[in-house]
């Protein structure tokens, strides 16, 4: 209870003003257009996250999985990925705090390499969220979020460059903002 207190109490100190501190990314034409997302998901949801991150590649995107490599196998830094696909692991369990550490240092690495984060929210995720303020508030970068179940809730309305209610309009967005008539453009 007392670290509850505590935290309630830095986010009371930091945001005093809201809209002095709050940032939005704004989406600008430019040639460097964002290409290389983390993606982030509840573990629950993984096999399901694992399709939709081939269907981005297919039009470009550069994925970047927590659980697995764009080709679909396992991350060799997370053996235990593999154990809970085989059911032999719960996939809460961390074994220990320094190996809860390792993930999620990996996984901030991930984001700060990439161009921003797309949130697949199929319900609440605290990993899900950490990494998506991180991305929004912390890295300033864009943070796509795709739910149906939240679409509304006031913190995605908040921190998200914008909100999908499904994998196939962020493709069809996606698309539409970045790659008609721009077939030419580098990729940096």
């Amino acid at each position: 209870m007392i670290v509850i207190h505590k935290i309630l109490s830095l986010f009371k100190k930091l945001f005093k003003k809201k809209e002095d501190h709050f940032f939005t990314y704004e989406l600008e034409e430019k040639d460097h257009y964002p290409r290389k997302f983390y993606i982030a998901h509840s573990i629950i949801h993984r096999a399901e996250v694992k399709r939709t991150c081939l269907k981005l590649q297919k039009i470009g995107i550069e994925t970047v999985n927590p659980f697995y490599l764009p080709d679909g196998s396992w991350r060799p830094e997370r053996p235990e990925i593999q154990k809970i696909d085989e059911g032999k692991m719960d996939p809460y369990f961390i074994p220990n705090t320094t190996k809860a550490r390792e993930i999620v240092m990996a996984d901030l690495k991930h984001i700060d390499e990439a161009d921003g984060v797309i949130a697949i929210m199929k319900e609440a995720s605290i990993g899900t969220a950490m990494e998506s303020y991180y991305c929004s508030q912390v890295k300033k970068k864009p943070l796509f979020v795709v739910t149906e179940k939240f679409f509304k809730h006031a913190w995605i309305m908040t921190f998200a460059t914008k909100i999908f209610k499904n994998e196939d309009q962020l493709i069809k967005w996606y698309k539409k903002t970045y790659l008609v008539g721009k077939e030419e453009k580098k990729v940096v």
